[in-house]
């Protein structure tokens, strides 16, 4: 679009910024010197001389209410126009001025400017003087100098004031809905010539003004001049058409390109325009001078008026009244709705993201009402939250003292936190569901009266510390960082006794206490919390009486309180920074809640700025004096002032900072933390908490505030009173602690739900988590904001302070009348698990609110397999060949383990059974194993045998002979017994390559399907952990699983560098892979057990060659800290070099699947860290057959088709589309041949391509 003024027409930035007719948001700031406006016209009747006596709601007493209103818009500038009769009452010069006229507008521009208000003056606006029309209006070619005239008189009287001038205010509405359609005054019906006529007029009159004021007032008046264009963007119906295409340029040149061309291009009509109105001409046989033509010189004329580059410097908005403020012509103006939305433009400079203004308001909200799809930073945080007392017990134990929850009163049902979970004894226990859950951080406090009982240094109990030694030491072991809170308001009642926080001496002792956590625990921590809440225990308990230690008083005790807090935090920070930050390199900051608080009246500036309030006395207490300025609000100070003159008190409530203070709190921060739960309206007005409609609803505790709060009887509620769902305030108070504070860091420490039931099957809880975190997600996405954590409340039930154990927020049940207090899973828990996992809300995934059942979950589907699918079966060597030695094979790892029902060698299957028995099944592909041990019966040597060869030709030439394709495996755990430390060699990985080499050279032209190693991860556990199977070797299964997977890259390199291009085949691994289900799905124990299961299966051999060339996370993370309990410097798991991860990532063509059964898993207790180290103690996963499905006579094996489908579907998710073969499926039968000394299935499985 060609950018033809000063002004862009709002219908047309809206509709048609991104040229679809779809409006399109552009979130950025626009430049500072960018102009904002509201505009009027001032074609309607005024007093003053003006002929007409119609009605406007611009008349000159309303002036000053019009820019009081401009001023509440916070607009820069004004386009209005002048009313060519009320300065020329007839038109013309001749026909005389009205100075009553001129002086109005004068006194308007003058008042402006007084305002800051910079005036941007339309001179004409469709208002053509009546006697002008009576003399042909913008037909007659004397319009042209008249309208020179008209405002050759503007510059002269108003152009000293006046920067910005427009000329025509959409001239095609003047000339074609005028004198074209009729639509506008004057009426007139003529689409031949008339609207061309007065269209010429029109641009020769711009052009004779433009040129006016440049040689005549520009280089003394320094102003500017230009024309206002409308645009509507034309689209065809069908953009296919090539015609309609072609129609909407055509409408697009003749509406806007009739005074666009010839002023912005060359002086003349649009070519089109020419084209098309001589063509009608001709097939009319109208005349030829129908579209008047312009003169050379006036073709230079106009296109002098040219402008160097198009350059947006404004947007007016169309009209001040009766568009952005409603007019009733008796009563005041009052803004509208887009009135607000407009004045919050204005003082964004533009569009930006999230709600950018005061009171929750936001030009360009995205996601509002909508589930948002998306993951959450990498380096986010997860975390669940305790506290001390609330969940120790053991108040009497190991020295500690009394707090002074310890005998508070006022608790439901007299329930008490002397035992409370019993966490103090069994912090295994809970770190155990921590680790389950998979969160990152664990935010607990530290309980000051078990540091020290009396609350003084004097008092150190060194039992206390090593408590805390003790779970960190368990929570760093399970791999979770802690988030450690200094205060969480179980203050020692001995430092109660001398005044709490209402003493300043509490300053120092606080101080102290902390010194002795910082340097006890500084080493293992590095997030650190000087007080939660300060607002609650300020307020509930030193003013309201609900919370310990119940005090009931005026405000002067919590202001005097959060003074000393105020200044505790400030000590506690710089004795951090300047003692400890250096070596132990953590951050501290303090954790503030705030509910967020909604105007009533979104659009009542009262009720915004009632909100503003709010906020800033609640959070903005504790948070304006560390994050902004050292000191409290200016609204929270001056509120309690006027409250105290009120009452006749000349002193104020709320103590003063000294500046050293000042400076000394401002600052003292590493992070924002923040604790949200709810939302409120709110409206100025009394102290009195209500409801918007009756109920009960409890009575507010800010008389200084002097704010209503009402709370919507449609929102969802809590088992708690306060607590109402309003998942969208959280978005809201994110990004209010953003602009008001900065792009601070914000760790959100607090977020959950309570209730009343304790039941286990909480979905109104994990509802309030998915809608809350969702939220959390928006404000990260859309809205930039900087936000670190997430942490629910809480890990499991617990003391709920003045609710006891009624209001029960725990995503674990905790069974209060068990003196075990046991621990159970809700449903909770795993949806946070499930989020935690997925670092987010992916589609389809168990955490999305529109998950779908899978399509044919529970039914059969009929259908046909792709013509290319792949029918086969399997063997492998060992199961048919014969395991002794014959014609020259060696002897190998499996060869005592074997024997027929009759003690004898197993026979030698021919190749014609072989090739008989897949004919006679219809099969297309064979799938069987190479001897190691018959080809290279030494193993390590590259010396080969003939007659192992031989036999190999001699079938793969039968199954070619057959049609039959063959899949090849090197390695069914036949090693040659000739390698004496079989896989825990690396010698072999070598000796595996050569093999390989020589399979090749010898079948590669045969074998188009290679696989190096089937079910080397079976063997890897069974073989060389277990010791179960041919070597008997145990607790080396890491190791040799190391050598496989090295050799298998080494193969599988080998055979992409020499064999490939001649051979085209490709070399695949194929593992052995069960579905596992947890057992109790509420349980995320069982659900990490899931994972734990998958990643020490498959994923073991899997996850190197087709990601990254490592081992699963999931076994680097376990392993590693099961090393680390057991007192290892290192890993039991080995390390690849990164030449080998190199080596590894990326080699494999494609996947073989042995897929037979599923289990039902649950967690597994580890082993005593002081037996002996094993993979099934790391995996730490207990496995059930799934006894509600079909059975076999394999104990091992329950039918569960549908876990085919779920590997399958898993594998494509996890690995990309990549080819996959079911290379190993069937069920095992009590008849065969031979057995197995072990619990080996002598299975026949089927064979397909996925």
């Amino acid at each position: 679009m060609v950018c033809l003024s000063l002004l862009i027409w709002i219908s047309c930035l809206s509709y048609c910024v991104n040229g679809t007719g779809t409006m399109a948001i552009i979130l950025d700031n626009f430049l500072q010197t960018f102009v904002w406006g509201a505009e009027e016209l001032a074609k309607a009747v005024q007093e003053n001389g003006h002929t007409p006596s119609d009605v406007s709601s611009h008349t000159p007493g309303k002036y000053n209410d019009d820019i009081n209103m401009l001023k509440e818009l916070g607009v820069s500038h004004y386009r209005f126009s002048i009313s060519w009769t009320q300065v020329l009452p007839n038109g013309t010069l001749s026909g005389g001025r009205n100075r009553e006229g001129i002086n109005y507008y004068h006194n308007l521009i003058a008042e402006l400017l007084r305002n800051d208000i910079k005036p941007m003056v339309t001179i004409f606006d469709w208002d053509l003087p009546q006697a002008l029309e009576d003399k042909g209006g913008f037909l007659n070619e004397d319009f042209v100098y008249w309208f020179r005239d008209y405002a050759d008189l503007c510059f002269k009287e108003f152009g000293n004031s006046v920067p910005l001038w427009i000329t025509l205010h959409q001239p095609a509405v003047s000339a074609i809905n005028s004198y074209g359609v009729g639509q506008v005054s004057p009426p007139t019906w003529n689409l031949t010539e008339r609207q061309y006529v007065s269209a010429r007029n029109l641009v020769l009159a711009h052009a004779e003004a433009f040129h006016l004021y440049n040689n005549t007032y520009r280089s003394t008046q320094e102003g500017k001049v230009g024309i206002t264009l409308s645009y509507i963007c034309e689209e065809p119906r069908d953009p296919l058409d090539i015609s309609g295409v072609d129609a909407a340029a055509r409408s697009t040149e003749f509406y806007d390109g009739m005074f666009s061309h010839p002023i912005y291009v060359d002086g003349d009509w649009p070519p089109v325009m020419k084209e098309m109105v001589a063509r009608k001409n001709k097939e009319s046989g109208w005349p030829s001078d129908r579209l008047p033509p312009f003169s050379d010189s006036g073709k230079k004329r106009i296109k002098a008026v040219n402008l160097d580059n198009c350059s947006v410097k404004g947007f007016m908005a169309w009209p001040l009244m009766n568009g952005l403020q409603d007019v009733n012509f008796s009563d005041p103006h009052f803004p509208k709705a887009s009135s607000m939305w407009y004045a919050g433009l204005v003082l964004d400079n533009g569009f930006k993201p999230g709600y950018s203004r005061p009171g929750g308001r936001g030009s360009a909200v995205q996601g509002k009402g909508e589930f948002h799809y998306g993951t959450f930073p990498k380096d986010f945080l997860w975390s669940i939250a305790s506290s001390s007392f609330q969940i120790e017990g053991a108040v009497m134990e190991d020295g500690r003292g009394e707090s002074i929850w310890d005998n508070f009163q006022f608790v439901i049902h007299n329930d008490s936190g002397s035992v409370a979970c019993d966490s103090y004894h069994k912090y295994p226990e809970d770190v155990r569901l921590l680790k389950n859950l998979g969160v990152d951080l664990y935010r607990f406090s530290i309980a000051w009266p078990r540091i020290f009982p009396d609350g003084t240094k004097a008092s150190i109990n060194p039992a206390g510390i090593q408590y805390y030694h003790r779970l960190l030491d368990a929570l760093l072991a399970a791999g979770i960082e802690p988030m450690v809170t200094l205060y969480h308001w179980d203050l020692p009642k001995a430092l109660q006794d001398k005044g709490g926080w209402t003493n300043a001496s509490i300053i120092g002792h606080f101080k102290d206490y902390a010194d002795v956590c910082f340097r006890e625990y500084g080493n293992k921590v590095k997030l650190w919390v000087t007080f939660n809440e300060p607002w609650v225990f300020l307020v509930k308990g030193l003013e309201m009486g609900l919370n310990a230690p119940g005090y009931t008083s005026a405000w002067v005790e919590p202001f005097t309180g959060g003074h000393h807090v105020l200044l505790a935090h400030a000590d506690v920070y710089h004795l951090y920074n300047d003692t400890y930050r250096q070596t132990q390199h953590g951050e501290i900051s303090i954790s503030c809640n705030v509910d967020w608080t909604e105007p009533l009246d979104p659009t009542n500036s009262s009720d915004i700025e009632a909100s503003e309030w709010a906020l800033q006395m609640y959070l903005g207490w504790f948070a304006n004096p560390v994050y902004v300025n050292g000191d409290y609000p200016d609204v929270l100070k001056a509120r309690i002032v006027t409250t105290c003159k009120g009452e006749g008190r000349n002193v104020s409530e709320l103590p003063a900072f000294t500046e050293a203070q000042k400076k000394r709190i401002k600052g003292t921060y590493d992070f924002f933390g923040l604790n949200h739960y709810t939302t409120q309206y709110v409206r100025k007005g009394n102290s009195t908490y209500k409801c918007l409609t009756t109920g009960q609803c409890r009575p507010d505790f800010t008389p200084d505030l002097v704010i209503e709060r009402l709370l919507d009887p449609s929102w969802p509620r809590s088992g708690s009173p306060w607590l109402l769902v309003v998942p969208w305030g959280m978005r809201k108070t994110l990004n209010w602690v953003r602009n008001t504070y900065g792009n601070i860091p914000i760790y959100l420490n607090e977020n959950g739900l309570s209730d009343n039931n304790g039941t286990l099957d909480d979905q109104h809880r994990i509802d309030f988590f998915r809608a809350y975190i969702n939220e959390v997600l928006k404000a990260i996405d859309f809205d930039k904001v900087n936000v670190k954590s997430y942490t629910a409340w809480s890990l499991m039930d617990n003391f709920e302070w003045e609710g006891g154990y009624y209001e029960r927020f725990g995503v674990h049940h905790v069974d209060f009348d068990s003196t075990d207090r046991t621990r159970t899973p809700r449903s909770s828990a795993a949806f946070l698990r499930h989020v935690f996992k997925d670092n987010g809300f992916k589609p389809g995934a168990l955490t999305d609110p529109s998950r779908q059942p899978l399509p044919f979950e529970n039914e059969l589907f009929f259908g046909v397999f792709p013509e290319c699918f792949a029918w086969g079966a399997s063997s492998s060597a060992s199961h048919i060949e014969g395991l002794l030695d014959k014609e020259g094979k060696g002897t190998n790892s499996w060869a005592s383990l074997t024997e027929t029902p009759a003690g004898g060698v197993m026979p030698l299957k021919t190749n014609t059974d072989i090739v008989a028995a897949l004919k006679d099944l219809g099969l297309k592909t064979y799938y069987f194993s190479f001897s190691w041990s018959r080809i290279v019966p030494q193993g390590t040597s590259e010396e080969a045998n003939q007659d192992g060869i031989n036999y190999y030709n001699e079938l793969l030439l039968a199954l070619a002979d057959a049609q039959i394709e063959p899949i090849v495996s090197l390695h069914q755990w036949e090693t040659p017994a000739a390698i004496t430390d079989g896989w825990l060699d690396d010698k072999i990985v070598e000796a595996f390559g050569n093999y390989s080499r020589i399979c090749f050279q010898n079948f590669g032209d045969k074998v188009k399907l290679w696989i190096t190693h089937n079910e080397p991860n079976t063997r890897a556990l069974y073989e060389y952990e277990l010791g179960k199977y041919a070597t008997g070797v145990k607790g080396q299964g890491y190791r040799a699983a190391h050598y496989m997977i090295k050799a298998h890259a080494a193969a599988y390199r080998i055979y992409q560098k020499d064999f490939k291009k001649i051979q085209n085949g490709k070399v695949g691994l194929a593992v052995y892979h069960s579905w596992a289900l947890p057992k109790t799905e509420r349980d995320p124990g069982d659900w990490a057990a899931q994972d734990r299961k998958l990643a020490f299966d498959s994923d073991w051999f899997v996850d190197p060659v087709l990601l990254d060339g490592d081992y699963p996370d999931v076994m680097k993370r376990e392993v590693s800290l099961r090393s680390r309990e057991q007192n290892l410097t290192q890993s039991r798991l080995p390390v690849f070099t990164d030449v080998e991860r190199n080596m590894i990532r990326g080699s494999t063509d494609f996947l073989g699947i042995n897929y037979y059964t599923t289990y039902l898993v649950e967690e597994r207790r580890h082993n005593d860290v002081n037996d002996m180290p094993s993979i099934v103690d790391d995996r730490a996963v207990m496995e059930s057959v799934k006894t509600s499905t079909g059975s076999t006579n394999s104990p091992w094996l329950h039918v569960y088709p549908k876990g085919l489908r779920m590997v399958l579907r898993r594998f494509r998710q996890r690995y990309g589309n990549i080819p996959v073969y079911v290379t190993g499926n069937g069920v095992g039968t009590s008849q065969g041949q031979f057995k197995i000394r072990t619990e080996c299935s002598t299975s026949s499985p089927t064979l397909m391509k996925y």
